[in-house]
C-alpha cells in the first residue's frame, strides 16, 4: 500500500510498542510523531531523513530489544 513512498508511514503495532512507554498508543499521532521527528532531523543534520527511515530505526530497535 505504501511500498515506494518513504513520506508516508503507517507505524505498526512494533513501533507502538516502543512508543507506548513515551504516551504514545494512537497510530495517528505514532504517524505524525515521526513525521516530526524526520523533519527535525532534517532540519537539525547534514542529509534529509525520511519519515520511512524513523518508522525503519525504530522498528530494528524494537525487534533487536533496544529501548527507546
Amino acid at each position: 500500500m505504501l511500498c515506494g513512498d518513504d513520506e508516508r508511514i503507517k507505524p505498526d503495532r512494533m513501533v507502538l510498542r516502543w512508543l507506548a512507554p513515551h504516551g504514545v498508543r494512537d497510530p495517528e499521532i505514532a504517524q505524525q510523531l515521526l513525521i516530526d521527528v524526520a523533519a527535525f532531523l532534517s532540519h537539525n543534520g547534514t542529509s534529509l531523513v525520511t519519515p520511512w527511515e524513523v518508522d525503519h530505526a525504530i522498528w530494528v530497535a524494537a525487534r533487536t530489544g533496544a529501548t527507546s
